[in-house]
Parts: C-alpha cells; structure tokens; sequence
C-alpha cells in the first residue's frame, strides 16, 4: 500500500496545496516514481477548477475568470509563478552567462522583469478563463493543468538537472522513463479528446511550441533547476490554455 501511496503524496506534495497525510514519508525513490504522475495532479487541479466553474455558473465571467485563476494560483501554491518570476530575472539579468543566472535564480528577491512575467502570465490565464466560462464547457478547463504537468514530467526525462546535489537531480535520474512517457501520452490524449477536434487542434499547435520552449532554455541555461521547472509548467499551461482559447474563439 505504501508504494502506491507514497509516490503519489510526493507528487500532490511538491505541485499542490492539497492536504496530504503526514504518515508517509517519501524517500528518493518515490519522488523519482512521483514524475510519472504529475500529469495525474493536473487532471484533479482541473477537475477541483471544473467543479469550481460549475459553482460560479451564475456569478458574472468578469468576477468568476480572476475568481477561478486565483483559486488556480491557490491550488499550487504560486511556487510555480516563483520559479517563472525567478527564471524570468536569471534569463534577462544573466545576460547570455549561465553560472550569473543561475546565482541571479538563488536571489530571494524578485526583479522587474519577474514582476512584469507574473503580471502577464495572470493577465492571459484570466482572460483564457473567461472564454472558457463563455464557452460554457467547464471539464474543459482540465486540458491546460494537465498539459502544464505533461510538459514538466518530460523535462525531467529529457533535460539534464543543473545542480548535482539538488533534490531535483536525483528525482530526475530515479524518474522510470517508460513509465513517465505513457502518463505524458495518456494526459495529452485526454487533452486532445475533452474539447473534441478544438482541443486536438490545440494539442497539434502545443507540441512544437514546447519542443521550442525546451531549446530555447537548453540554449540559455543548458539544463534546468526547479526555478526553470516551474517557469517550464507555468509557460506551458498558460500556453495550451491561449491556443485552446483561439481554437474555440475562431472554430
């Protein structure tokens, strides 16, 4: 029982808020296991979104889309939102070295340009959320949490980790492959199938963009850290969620 239990409260206990029970304790292996279900963490953020839509089905889409995007925010945290505002200042601040940015990414303190990427990745998920009320589907608010968490699981099976004594590289090289690509499969087959042939449209667009997103970082840092991860998850979320919103706009 605890080999099921344990890889899944590490992975709703580094992406979620969500109360998990203090009695078991993860260790290296379950946290390596825990990358192949992080696209299942995005299927139950989106669903606990779904629900919330349905329940804010009466109250005006100008409240309800920033209501639905702070609950979003709530659901992990903000840690990813961190690591985009982090990785955001690293990447302008760096200035093309690699051992500034990554110092730039251990300051505690946010920049300007972290400060404008929040602010605009929030502009755009509110606004994506408020055609998705529109459009009056709500399951189809699942499609961009689980995209988000498929991105992030293929990063750590592709994408060599920066810090050797990090937590993240032995997660990393512990992650089963095999295992980590079927759960990236399945959770993009489900995007592509909730919103019928809009979503799937969406899908075919999502898949260069993140295959551009991963050179683009590999080009500027050579690898990832955690800060990077959550830039990867929060860009790629906010991403599908565009393409999944002009597909429905414009069909």
């Amino acid at each position: 029982m605890r080999a099921m239990l344990a890889p899944l409260v590490a992975a709703f206990g580094l992406l979620t808020r969500l109360p998990m029970p203090r009695s078991v304790t993860p260790d290296a292996r379950d946290l390596g296991r825990s990358v192949a279900l992080y696209p299942l963490v995005g299927a139950v953020i989106g669903a606990i979104l779904a629900a919330a839509a349905m329940a804010l089905s009466h109250v005006h889409y100008d409240l309800a889309a920033p209501l639905l995007v702070a609950l979003w925010v709530w659901l992990s945290g903000g840690l990813h939102l961190d690591g985009l505002a982090d990785a955001t200042d690293a990447a302008v601040g760096g200035m093309g070295d690699r051992e500034r940015a990554l110092a730039i990414m251990k300051d505690p303190y946010v920049g300007p340009m972290g400060v404008i990427a929040i602010v605009l990745t929030l502009l755009l998920m509110t606004g994506g959320a408020k055609v998705l009320l529109l459009w009056g589907d709500p399951w189809l608010f699942v499609c961009a949490p689980v995209a988000g968490r498929c991105a992030l699981s293929a990063l750590f099976v592709t994408t060599p980790y920066l810090r050797a004594d990090g937590m993240g590289a032995e997660q990393a090289r512990r992650a089963p492959k095999a295992a980590v690509w079927l759960a990236i499969l399945l959770g993009l087959l489900a995007c592509g199938a909730l919103g019928g042939l809009r979503s799937a449209a969406a899908l075919i667009l999502f898949l260069p963009l993140l295959w551009l997103l991963r050179r683009r970082l590999m080009r500027r840092f050579g690898g990832f850290t955690g800060d990077i991860a959550g830039a990867l998850l929060t860009q790629s979320e906010t991403t599908f969620l565009i393409l999944l919103t002009v597909s429905l706009s414009i069909g």
